[in-house]
């Protein structure tokens, strides 16, 4: 009888045990979430990434930036155009031969550096400064010479200036100086033709340098082939109303340049 009421005991604890375990698993299973929590969490999640992903930017700020770009890179690109033209235009410009003889009139070398032959400039102020010392130079030995002819052959005593032009230790007399006159117009006379071909050379230069310049200029556009050829090859001549005889043969050259 113990051992039974035992036994009963303890099925009626195993059953109540299990009881309380399934109870406990239905409160778990159904038990009711905090969903507005959950929910309002969640909503303010995916505003702030769809905030963050999608901002519009600033589209007025960016056309604004891309205009001022393209502005520049245009202005650049015309400058760049403009500058292109003229130095074209002033590598491809065929002058005007009257124009330049008339600035090579007014000053010489100017002519030549319309023309773009600068290299001839140096040459034309060489020329001209050589001349130009040539010229003062023989003209103070003519004027020196000169002085010095007539005072020895004036007799006055007090006009001796060509005692300067003799050599050191020379002295003047009845001896000598009819030798020494002789001298003095000898030499005279060679400054001055010295000078006076100068003169001439100056001018001559000048004159050059107007019509280098005219002729360059027209034959700036003068087209020069390298192709030099002749050809020598026999030919029938025709008889024409001058010429009695009939057609004849002969010989023909002609020249390719």
């Amino acid at each position: 009888m113990p051992r039974q009421a035992v036994n009963i005991a303890f099925t009626l604890l195993f059953i109540f045990g299990i009881s309380c375990i399934g109870y406990a698993n239905d409160s778990i299973a159904v038990a009711p979430q905090d969903t507005s929590a959950v929910t309002q969490l969640a909503r303010l999640f995916n505003t702030k990434k769809d905030t963050v992903a999608v901002a519009p930017p600033d589209t007025a700020e960016i056309s604004a930036e891309i205009l001022r770009a393209d502005s520049i890179a245009v202005a650049d690109a015309l400058k760049d155009a403009r500058r292109a033209e003229r130095r074209r235009k002033l590598l491809t410009r065929v002058p005007d031969p009257n124009m330049a003889a008339w600035i090579a009139a007014l000053l010489p070398g100017v002519g030549q550096a319309y023309n773009r032959q600068y290299w001839k400039i140096p040459i034309i102020y060489a020329g001209a400064m050589g001349l130009g010392y040539a010229v003062a130079w023989n003209n103070q030995m003519y004027v020196d010479y000169r002085k010095g002819y007539t005072d020895i052959t004036s007799g006055n005593p007090e006009q001796n200036f060509y005692e300067k032009l003799l050599p050191a230790g020379v002295k003047i007399d009845s001896s000598n100086k009819d030798y020494y006159t002789r001298i003095f117009k000898s030499r005279m006379e060679g400054y001055q033709r010295n000078r006076d071909l100068s003169i001439m050379g100056v001018a001559v230069l000048y004159i050059l340098s107007i019509i280098d310049s005219y002729v360059d200029s027209q034959l700036r556009d003068y087209d020069v082939s390298p192709d030099l050829s002749m050809k020598v090859a026999p030919t029938v001549i025709p008889a024409t109303q001058d010429r009695a005889l009939d057609n004849s043969l002969g010989v023909s050259c002609k020249l390719k340049f």
